[in-house]
């Protein structure tokens, strides 16, 4: 995979700013969910790329389901009773890595957070204070492509694997953060991230080469985060990097309400364009 650029400090009004400019370029994406999505699989056009941008992708989860409960699948470990479950399922089935790919890219993660945010999770200093981690995120979110660019999304979509690695900061008196991120104090409770979106069940349009319904591979869209994302604010931002699309942005919001019995509901909605920001504006 090729990539990032170097790491760089990112301004938090650019966020926000950001977050609105892709919310009004797809103001329809922004909905409520259902508890999972349509079996029904009708006919979509291929769906165009907003001027300015070279491709977009639209994810949104919607799933409800117990925490406390064991994933059905026993190979799938962890999970409960936060979003995450444990990462070797994602790492070694769905993505296909080696110990050695595994221990590479961990090393690539834990060198961007000490960059990014100044954090060196395996100084002694630190024990206590955060928890370092491989994960996949829960199945049971949903997590799914519900619309992408050059592409013919069904109405069930595309599944989002979704997994990596995060670093969780748990001192009561909060982490005062480095690198690119110096001069930030954050609560317990801020977490960042390094990971791949993995989506599966791709099907070919009819103009593509091979048309028609024929499967082709999963994309896989490598992200980490540009700057914290607290506990208090539900919204995120992250780099992303696509062998073909090239590097952009994904910013999301994601809420959590209680469902009864114990049973929570997740609404979350991200959006990821290539590049960025838009090149209307260059």
């Amino acid at each position: 995979m090729r990539g990032f650029p170097s790491a760089r400090p990112y301004s938090s009004i650019w966020t926000v700013l950001a977050f609105v400019g892709a919310a009004a370029i797809y103001p329809t994406a922004v909905s409520a969910g259902s508890e999972s999505p349509s079996v029904s699989a009708g006919a979509r056009g291929v769906e165009q790329a907003p001027a300015g941008y070279d491709k977009y992708l639209i994810y949104i989860a919607d799933g409800v389901y117990a925490p406390s409960e064991p994933y059905p699948d026993s190979r799938i470990t962890g999970c409960g009773p936060s979003p995450f479950c444990d990462g070797d399922y994602f790492h070694k089935e769905i993505m296909g890595r080696d110990d050695y790919e595994i221990q590479t890219l961990e090393a690539e993660a834990k060198e961007y957070f000490r960059v990014q945010f100044g954090v060196d999770v395996d100084d002694p200093a630190n024990a206590g204070r955060l928890v370092f981690r491989s994960f996949m995120l829960d199945p049971r979110l949903n997590y799914h492509v519900i619309s992408a660019s050059g592409e013919q999304v069904p109405s069930e979509g595309w599944r989002v694997r979704d997994g990596g690695w995060a670093t969780i900061f748990v001192d009561p008196d909060g982490f005062d953060l480095g690198g690119n991120s110096s001069g930030q104090h954050v609560p317990p409770g801020t977490m960042v991230v390094f990971g791949d979106y993995n989506i599966q069940n791709v099907k070919r349009h009819k103009d593509e080469e091979g048309g028609g319904n024929s499967k082709r591979g999963p994309i896989v869209i490598r992200y980490r985060s540009i700057e914290p994302q607290l506990p208090t604010d539900r919204s995120f931002q992250c780099e992303v990097l696509h062998d073909e699309y090239g590097s952009g942005l994904v910013r999301g919001r994601v809420e959590v309400m209680m469902n009864g019995n114990e049973r929570i509901r997740i609404n979350a909605v991200s959006v990821i364009t290539f590049p960025g920001f838009s090149k209307l504006f260059e």
